[in-house]
């Protein structure tokens, strides 16, 4: 991640003068209108070590994820087999 390596490397340069750096990661899930769905807001907020002070800039980004049938997070539709698994004795 970007802001993680541009907030450790200018609290280096600039922590000599006591200053500290920060990251936040902020995770936001909210149930989409269609089934199993849901919107993952996420946010990234981060201060960074300057000269003169701090620089603090934030990033918002809303991605759909969908939910499998074992529930786990899927960036597309999944796929389901309506007939299953069949299984193929030999005789």
């Amino acid at each position: 991640m970007n802001a993680l390596r541009e907030v450790a490397a200018k609290t280096c340069e600039h922590g000599q003068f006591g200053k500290e750096g920060k990251v936040v990661l902020t995770l936001k899930f909210v149930p989409a209108k269609e089934g199993e769905q849901v919107i993952i807001s996420s946010k990234v907020y981060k201060e960074v070590p300057t000269s003169t002070g701090h620089k603090k800039q934030d990033y918002n980004h809303e991605t759909p994820f969908f939910l499998d049938k074992n529930m786990e997070l899927c960036a597309y539709v999944p796929e389901e087999n309506p007939g299953g698994q069949l299984n193929i004795v030999d005789k």
